[in-house]
């Protein structure tokens, strides 16, 4: 009987010999539980950047990455409560888009050429200046002249020839017809309107309001007619000039969809609440472009014509 106890308690024994349990010490435990809450917090926060990163990128639409492509973000339209309805004209989806290499650099160098032409003949004392090439008027110190007057009661030369104005006819032509196509519209029930312009912006201080090209505005409540705003820009962000960014402002603040322009790029947009926008202030430089405003009201209806 006891030759067999003492059988048993070897086989015990053998067994417990056999089987090892790995203790770690105490510091090197708490070291082990350490990485691993760091590697898990360093986990979190990655998730986290990746999301905000991601949300940045969905927010701030960053025109200039997407040449060759045109990029269209549709919004909800805000129409006022006195705004006029035209069934088959005024826009039942409101959206934002932008052409990339709408022209051509060749193209772009003739309308530079063109604007640098008009404001030889006024230009504004501050930092912005025009010339709406369908009324004649231009900017010239402090106020507006009309220059197609002062030509025709001096007799001079018209402000473009026939070969430039066609150039301006057949681009506006062109826009005419992309905005049409994008908003499902019959071109006969678009109308080209006032005002449609040129402009030039640079860092000299303002010296009237009409200067201050800095402000949060809404198109159609600046330019009562307009119901489609086309801005086809002619000189590049960062390169001709420094700031004169364009930004849409959704709520009160900057919706993050910036435009960064570059010669030949198309922006359409409808001109309602739904898109109030500002353009950064130039710190340095020229920045050209131009504006082609369309309306539903064949009474606001201009016909080019080259005075």
């Amino acid at each position: 009987m006891e030759s067999k106890n003492r059988l048993k308690r070897r086989r015990i024994n053998e067994v417990n010999s056999n089987t090892h349990t790995t203790t770690l010490p105490t510091g090197e435990t708490n070291t082990y539980f350490c990485q691993r809450i760091l590697f898990f917090l360093c986990y979190i926060l990655g998730v986290i950047l990746l999301c905000y990163l991601g949300i940045t990128y969905l927010l701030r639409t960053d025109y200039t990455d997407s040449p060759g492509q045109d990029i269209t973000y549709n919004i909800t339209c805000q129409p006022s409560e006195h705004d006029k309805v035209y069934p088959n004209c005024s826009p039942n989806n409101c959206a934002r888009i932008l052409v990339n290499e709408f022209l051509t650099p060749h193209r772009v160098s003739q309308l530079v050429r063109l604007v640098k032409k008009a404001l030889e003949h006024g230009r504004s004392d501050g930092g912005a200046s025009i010339f709406d090439f369908n009324s004649g008027a231009i900017s010239k110190g402090d106020k507006f002249i009309n220059v197609y007057s002062i030509h025709t009661a001096t007799g001079e030369d018209p402000v473009f020839n026939d070969g430039e104005f066609n150039i301006l006819y057949e681009i506006i032509d062109r826009v005419h017809m992309r905005i049409a196509g994008y908003f499902g519209l019959n071109k006969e029930n678009l109308y080209l309107t006032n005002p449609t312009f040129f402009s030039e912006m640079t860092a000299r201080p303002a010296r009237t309001i009409h200067d201050e090209y800095w402000h949060t505005h809404i198109d159609k409540q600046t330019y009562e007619s307009f119901e489609y705003t086309s801005l086809l820009y002619l000189s590049e962000y960062d390169r001709d000039f420094k700031g004169g960014s364009f930004t849409y402002v959704d709520n009160g603040k900057e919706s993050g969809m910036t435009i960064q322009p570059r010669p030949g790029l198309l922006s359409i947009f409808t001109s309602g609440n739904e898109n109030p926008h500002k353009v950064e202030k130039i710190r340095d430089g020229v920045r050209y472009a131009l504006t082609i405003g369309f309306t539903c009201d064949p009474n606001k209806r201009i016909n080019l014509s080259n005075n």
